[in-house]
């Protein structure tokens, strides 16, 4: 639940109108495929006022072959990203909905039998301590910098035994110090890793019954996605 609350944090602190990237919040929410992601967006929200709707061409292989595809891309806002999570039949709707009914719980429970000027204290206190978050936050993303700033960006000579965990502390680390959530650049990385391997990786994966990176480390590339990763988020 605390991962859970860092990331709505993070997601509350942009001031985009639209800010939530939809290739990473279908993923992050469980939906099996983006088909029906799509289908649940377009039939409970309103485009222009929930989500904004973009086509981008993307170049990609298909067999033997190079095309050209036009991809569907939205941005939704924070309101949206929050119903759509609590719509989702899965296990990480599941998740937002306990967490915000939780959220309900305790709001009645503070504003129960109290007189205007406790619920406006306690409102206070928890505002300090919302800050307090924020200030956590913004300590962990200058000691993400700090590592990103560390990592020397010439390729891995060996494979050594905790690639994995490097890999998945640079994509967290990034995503600390830029302020996002993980779930995009993670999302950013496997296109990135698609184009530059000419694979198709997140059909690869479904097809394995794995996730994206746990794929590419069973096929052995975990130091090709390390040394990716390094390429696309040190600076």
């Amino acid at each position: 639940m605390k991962d859970l609350m860092n990331e709505i944090t993070l997601y509350l602190q942009s001031n985009q109108t639209f800010p939530v990237d939809f290739e990473a919040f279908w993923q992050w929410c469980g939906y099996s495929t983006k088909q029906k992601a799509e289908q649940m967006l377009q039939k409970n929200f309103t485009q222009g006022i929930d989500f904004n709707f973009n086509r981008e061409v993307k170049v990609q292989k298909e067999g033997k072959r190079q095309v050209t595809r036009k991809i569907k891309t939205y941005q939704l806002t924070i309101d949206c990203a929050k119903s759509f999570a609590m719509l989702a039949q899965t296990e990480k709707g599941r998740e937002v909905r306990l967490y915000f009914l939780e959220c309900e719980k305790r709001l009645k429970a503070l504003t129960r039998g109290k007189n205007k000027l406790q619920i406006l204290k306690e409102s206070v206190e928890t505002l300090i301590d919302h800050e307090e978050r924020i200030s956590d936050l913004e300590q962990e993303r200058e000691d993400a910098k700090t590592y990103l700033a560390a990592i020397n960006k010439a390729p891995s000579q060996t494979l050594f035994v905790d690639t994995r965990r490097a890999f998945d502390h640079l994509i967290k680390s990034f995503a600390l110090a830029k302020g996002i959530p993980p779930q995009e650049v993670y999302a950013t990385f496997y296109r990135q890793f698609s184009i530059r391997y000419q694979i198709q990786l997140y059909h690869l994966a479904q097809k394995a019954d794995k996730t994206p990176i746990a794929w590419i480390e069973s096929r052995g590339y975990i130091t090709q996605a390390y040394d990716l990763a390094r390429e696309l988020f040190v600076e």
